[in-house]
């Protein structure tokens, strides 16, 4: 557990950008670059950091290997933050597996590794220059850390031209509804006067829980039977299935067909997925 990440007057030097330590010639940040991309089906969420660090006192620490960079990634919408080591070159840092959404905030920081004992860092200001024995960093202890920049990841990234759409089929019988299975894209197939309720229900939050228990899971019940019947295994929409299955630890090939489907669509995750899109309407 790394202390907290915020401007204030540590008891030992830390490079930080909203409190002076240091004298101007040492900095401290790092830059994010986040790529979100559709991948045969999956959502690939690609972070490449950029480090800036000039202090040699703390670039020798990192030489040593008794302090590491890092990224702090806090998602406050879903509660998660991870600590994840970067280095100063620009590698790429997947993020899927974190399922990340909506504000994200990245902070660079660097940690000791290790306890370091007598540290004492170059161009500290005046204050510091006083304590002649040097600091105690103890271990996950903060040296440095930049500014937080915050990245939208969409929640409504939408995998639906790969996954399901709804068509409706005009001819037919009204309360009627079928599912294209066998098909490049999963398919719910709606009679007009179906496809009217599917719309308005769509639209009305207080209804739109019917459609998951009734329409939308009978169809991904239908598709989990037919991916464990050993069918076509080239459609797009098998991957994705299989992919968001796999990243939320459901048993997708031997799994109850129902309770899979339940699974999947009362899973908040999954559920960002699942906008639908109307063909014909």
């Amino acid at each position: 557990m790394i202390m907290p990440i915020k401007a204030k007057a540590y008891p030992f030097p830390v490079l930080q950008p909203d409190f002076r330590t240091f004298a101007d010639s040492s900095a401290f940040d790092v830059a994010f670059d986040l790529e979100i991309e559709l991948v045969d089906g999956v959502i690939s969420q690609k972070l490449t950091p950029k480090v800036k660090l000039e202090n040699d006192s703390i670039e020798e620490l990192l030489v040593d290997g008794k302090v590491g960079i890092y990224v702090e990634i806090f998602a406050p919408s879903s509660y998660q933050r991870e600590l994840l080591e970067i280095s100063l070159g620009h590698k790429e840092l997947e993020l899927s597996e974190l399922d990340l959404a909506g504000n994200v905030e990245f902070t660079g920081v660097i940690l000791a590794k290790e306890t370091i004992d007598k540290y004492f860092p170059s161009d500290v200001i005046n204050e510091f220059k006083e304590i002649k024995t040097g600091f105690l960093i103890s271990k996950s202890d903060i040296l440095a850390y930049g500014h937080t920049v915050a990245k939208q990841i969409d929640p409504d990234f939408e995998v639906k031209p790969d996954l399901l759409r709804v068509q409706p089929v005009p001819e037919m019988e009204d309360h009627w509804s079928d599912f294209l299975i066998d098909a490049p894209v999963l398919t719910i197939q709606l009679s007009s006067k179906m496809m009217n309720y599917w719309q308005a229900y769509k639209q009305d939050k207080t209804k739109k829980a019917v459609l998951f228990t009734n329409i939308y899971r009978d169809c991904i019940e239908a598709a989990v039977d037919f991916i464990q019947e050993g069918s076509n295994q080239e459609y797009a929409w098998i991957r994705t299935l299989i992919a968001e299955a796999q990243r939320r630890n459901i048993d997708i090939e031997d799994g109850d067909p129902r309770d899979v489907a339940a699974e999947l669509l009362f899973d908040k995750g999954f559920g960002k997925i699942i906008g639908l899109e109307v063909e014909g309407a």
